[in-house]
């Protein structure tokens, strides 16, 4: 059996925007961060658009 993970975040990420949506406030997303490198800030950057463009607030 093949799974096709991209299919299956695309179909996750949209039942999450449909999901905030419907709330009357959005969804708090906190990243707790160890240590500020370049690396982090990159994954940090990407985990926060995810998280805005699903209808979330994202803070770390």
């Amino acid at each position: 059996m093949i799974i096709d993970g991209r299919t299956m975040a695309k179909d996750i990420f949209a039942r999450a925007k449909t999901r905030t949506q419907g709330l009357a406030r959005p969804p708090l997303v906190v990243a707790l961060v160890a240590s500020d490198t370049p690396a982090t800030r990159s994954y940090l950057a990407m985990k926060a658009k995810r998280a805005m463009d699903a209808g979330c607030i994202f803070e770390t």
